[in-house]
Order: C-alpha cells, then structure tokens, then sequence
C-alpha cells in the first residue's frame, strides 16, 4: 500500500499571487537602497479622473527626464505620485531620480523611479476612505466571530451588509466650495450613472433620475497649471458637452472642490426615493409569503 506525500494543495500558480504582491510592494524600496542617483527634469504632468462602479477615483501622474553616464540618449522615469507632491513639482524643475544601471528590460519590474513616487498612485479621496472604512468594520466583525470565537457576531453580518449597500452604493453630492470663486472651465468628461451598483455583469438597479458625474478642467487663480475637479449633477436638466466652457465656481482653498454653476442636484433624493420603495416592495412581499406559508399550514393540519 503506497503512502500519500503529504502537500500543501496550493497550486503554482496559486503561491505566484503572494509572490507578485510582495515583489511589487517591495521593489520600489529595494530599488531606492541599491539603484544610482541621478539629477532629472520634470517633463510632464498628468492628472486624470477614472470613474468605476458609479463613482470616481483621481490619478496624478508625472514623468521626468534623467541623462545616464556614458549614454547619450535621455531616459524618462514615469510614476504615481500624490496630490501635495503633484502639486508642488514644476515643469522644467529638478526631480530626483534612482535608476539601475544595468538591468534586462522586461515588462514587470521598473528600472527607473523619481524620489517622490508612491506606491499607491490613486488619491485618498472620499471614495478611496470609505472603502477602508467598510472594509475595516467587516474584519472587525470577521475577527470578533472567527478569531475571538464570539457566535452571536454572525449576526452583525447581515447589519454590516446593509450599512455597506447604503454608506457604499447610495450617490453623493460632490462638496460645495466654502470659499466660492467664480471661474470658467473647460468640460473633459461626462459620465452619465443610470444605475445603482451597476457592475460589469449586472445591470444594477436603474436609476429613474439619471445624474452626470462631469469633470471640469481650469486653472485657478495664481497657479501655473490646471486642475480637473469633479461635479454631479442632474441629467434631466444638463445640456452639457465635451469641449464646451462652462461658468463654475471653485474652493480658493481648495480648487479641485467645484460646482457648476445653475445645475440641480436633486438626484441623491430622488435614488433615496426609490431605494425605499424597493425595500418597501420586498418587506411588502416578505410578508405576504410568510402569511401564505403559515395559512398553507393551518390548512393542512386542518385537512383529514
């Protein structure tokens, strides 16, 4: 009778996810400890908004020039950096760069980083704090039940699901500006949300009041560069196109915090509205199936 090996059951593929992770957390830090320095040049700068799920995440990104010993062709170094950073590089100013000297180009690991990149190139925004905060409060419940053993936090489940299909899926107004100056912007984007936790694979649940989440680029007053900001508004009463210029007012202190001016909002209301009556609706059905159910039983026991 032969003997089974023993083994972990993970696949190769499997033990590559971990791996991968790691390597990529970990290579911008080994980069920085063992690559060369070198004295580059801002040469361009990117910020862009990328809309998922109904709500949007900004994007800094800047690219910077650095000459190699030796080698007569410029190389360029492209990285995430965060908004404070974004803001505070110039083009044309001096970026610090680490680069290896020799190392096989492939598609997975950089050769070159500018000192201030970050591992993360998304914003912390709104968006970004509510998902770490969801997601904290489910391992929360996840350690109390699984780690500490606590049986009756099973039943914090299905109150965290409803606090997440709320505090996560409901749509927000954007901040209105506290500091109000009147600007003109030009309108990059428009995407309209005609729907509620809409995935790729599911339709969601239709929105009766559709809303456009319009991005708005301009530059503030006293800034050498411009800055897009993000705006909800009514679909029903938009009239707005990619290109055109549109009169918004902006936050003095903060400009990426901006509104268009004359636009109705009354879309958080109106989803609110139907949310309810969804539920209502299945609360409504809930009960008249429980009813049918203890009737299908009254009968029976009354049936010879």
């Amino acid at each position: 009778m032969s003997k089974r090996k023993s083994g972990c059951g993970c696949s190769p593929v499997a033990l590559l996810i971990p791996i991968a992770v790691f390597a990529a957390l970990a290579w911008p830090i080994v980069l920085d400890r063992i690559g060369a320095g070198a004295n580059g040049v801002v040469s361009d700068k990117f910020e862009s908004i990328n809309v998922e799920y109904g709500d949007w995440f900004r994007h800094f990104q800047v690219t910077g020039t650095y000459s190699v010993p030796g080698q007569a062709m410029p190389h360029r170094a492209v990285c995430d950096v965060d908004e404070s950073t974004y803001d505070s590089l110039r083009i044309g100013g001096p970026v610090g760069v680490r680069y290896l000297r020799s190392f096989p180009i492939q598609p997975f690991l950089t050769t070159a980083r500018l000192s201030p990149c970050s591992v993360v190139g998304i914003s912390m925004g709104p968006s970004v704090w509510r998902l770490i905060y969801a997601g904290t409060m489910l391992a929360a419940v996840l350690f109390i039940w699984l780690a500490l053993r606590v049986r009756f936090a099973i039943w914090l489940l299905p109150a965290w699901v409803c606090f997440a299909f709320v505090y996560l899926g409901m749509p927000r107004v954007e901040p209105e500006p506290r500091q109000p100056v009147p600007a003109t912007a030009s309108v990059v984007g428009i995407t309209t949300i005609d729907a509620l936790w809409a995935t790729p694979d599911t339709d969601g649940i239709p929105l009766r009041h559709p809303y456009d989440l319009v991005r708005l680029r301009f530059t503030p007053l006293g800034k050498d560069a411009p800055v897009v900001a993000v705006d909800k508004i009514d679909d029903d009463t938009s009239s707005l196109k990619v290109g055109q210029n549109v009169a918004i007012a902006y936050d003095a202190a903060n400009p990426r915090i901006a509104r268009v001016q004359d636009a109705t909002r009354r879309f958080p209301q109106q989803a609110w509205l139907e949310v309810m009556l969804c539920c209502a609706a299945i609360a409504v059905l809930g009960v008249l199936a429980l009813g049918a159910r203890g009737l299908w039983r009254m009968i029976r026991r009354n049936v010879p």
